[in-house]
């Protein structure tokens, strides 16, 4: 199963109250003055020591165990079987297409809760699903229509910028660029109802790194959610 490492384990490692990061991910020392971050659940197992100044060996063990394996079904609104569904969190952190009406939750930590990401993009349901790790199952997955959201991007004038391409994180299928009409504004549809969302930009000068103009966010069941207005100082 995944590791598992709190706030608690890191500050106790450590000893102090620097940023070690948040127990899903963990910054790790690159040089005097830099650092990288990994992923907890990228591990099986992750041990926090200090070796002792003066030692001239050190042993500590590590131990991996299996995780936890629970099964479930989906249903729709109408509590008819589902089938054809993108599902993310089964596994590691892989989407899944799932071919039948059931799944099988895998690599579960009692000591974590999962989130669970259900999409029918053709249907426009969707469902997420928070599953502790001491659940016993079976699960019942009740999807319900989808949401969207619409907005409008506008220069530093306020007038309407059309064309502009943005996208919004989706990771059952992967961000989908879209751009916006003749009067600067946009909707996206097949939003999950509960899932966290965020519209941004990829700019890639002089570096390319993505600029959140939206969120983050969330829809209920059947909601268009109107974000507003995004102000863009410059367009590149």
């Amino acid at each position: 199963m995944p590791a598992s490492i709190s706030r608690a384990d890191l500050a106790a490692a450590f000893g102090d109250k620097a940023d070690h990061g948040n127990g899903a991910d963990i910054r790790i020392a690159m040089s005097e003055n830099g650092f990288t971050v990994w992923g907890v659940s990228d591990f099986n197992a992750l041990v926090l020591f200090n070796v002792p100044e003066n030692a001239t060996s050190f042993t500590h063990d590590a131990f991996v165990e299996a995780g936890r394996t629970v099964t479930g079904r989906i249903v729709g609104p109408d509590d008819k079987p589902v089938t054809g569904v993108m599902a993310f969190g089964l596994r590691a952190s892989a989407s899944v297409y799932l071919q039948k009406d059931t799944f099988t939750l895998s690599q579960l930590n009692p000591k974590e809760t999962r989130k669970l990401v259900f999409l029918h993009a053709k249907k426009g349901l969707g469902a997420v699903l928070k599953v502790r790790g001491d659940e016993k199952g079976p699960l019942t997955v009740h999807l319900k229509p989808c949401g969207a959201a619409t907005g409008q991007f506008v220069n530093a004038d306020g007038e309407p910028i059309a064309n502009l391409a943005f996208e919004c994180n989706e990771y059952l299928s992967g961000p989908t660029p879209t751009k916006t009409d003749h009067n600067g504004r946009f909707r996206v549809e097949g939003l999950v109802p509960g899932e966290s969302y965020v519209v941004h930009r990829r700019i890639s000068r002089p570096v390319l790194y993505f600029q959140t103009c939206f969120g983050p966010f969330t829809v209920k069941s059947g909601e268009v959610k109107d974000l507003g207005q995004a102000r863009i100082k410059r367009d590149r």
